[in-house]
């Protein structure tokens, strides 16, 4: 690996050399078993993964050892957040991960040399670039490239008169019941259950008893407008990846 970006500045802004890393290929499972008497073996609950831990050794090179730790506290400022960044590997274009450094950072120097390893607390799944799609005919085929599921942004631009509306994905649905006018937009995140028309909330026009947030699984999706000729959609997502 040549360089790895966070907080959207490279490490070779710094002229560091990578020297060694640890990407696990599989974050841990917050998996719990417990025993029952009088049964062989444990009752597995999964709950999802644990953030993954990404390491990364680094070695600088300057002219003088005040130079070295006059670079040493750009570097701290650089790899200093209060939340969550994105962190990127010039090996793995297209793909990133979000997190923070985690714990303190020692520093190792000897005459004009120095090595430093930063430690990162990610989100469990790397994320891909943004993909979008427009539905043709009410219809829409997506092959999401992930390896994991993904929840959906749908904008749908309404053409005529509706009084209701439904995206669906299978027997899955998201179903909104209102009047619509021609030049409406609608607007709904499946992540995070986010619904607005015309850039207002509009969570009380769910129908909230029958309609799933559904999420992308990897590989080919059927998606579906049903009251066809109402609207133009458009679907974004981001592949999410293990």
């Amino acid at each position: 690996m040549k360089s790895f970006t966070f907080n959207s500045i490279s490490s070779d802004f710094f002229g560091l050399k990578v020297q060694s890393k640890n990407r696990p290929v599989l974050p841990d499972a917050n998996d719990i078993y417990m025993q029952n008497c009088g049964y062989q073996g444990n009752f597995l609950f999964h709950a999802g993964l644990q953030d993954r831990l990404i390491d990364i050794t680094c070695v600088l090179k300057s002219n003088s050892i005040q130079d070295m730790y006059s670079l040493c506290h750009q570097i701290a400022a650089w790899l200093f957040t209060t939340d969550k960044q994105i962190l990127s590997f010039d090996d793995e274009p297209g793909r990133y991960y979000v997190g923070k450094v985690l714990g303190a950072i020692d520093f190792d120097s000897f005459v004009r040399f120095g090595s430093f390893t930063v430690r990162f607390r990610c989100d469990p799944l790397q994320i891909g670039t943004e993909q979008a799609a427009d539905f043709v005919n009410d219809v829409l085929t997506v092959n999401n490239p992930g390896t994991f599921k993904t929840f959906p942004l749908f904008n749908l631009v309404f053409t005529a008169q509706a009084d209701e509306i439904t995206v669906a994905k299978g027997d899955e649905y998201v179903r909104l019941v209102t009047g619509f006018q021609g030049g409406d937009t609608y607007y709904i995140n499946c992540a995070t259950g986010a619904i607005y028309i015309n850039t207002v909330r509009a969570l009380d026009k769910l129908d909230w008893q029958n309609s799933v947030f559904f999420a992308l699984e990897p590989g080919l999706n059927e998606l579906s407008i049903i009251h066809t000729g109402k609207c133009t959609a458009r679907l974004t997502y981001s592949p999410r990846y293990l």
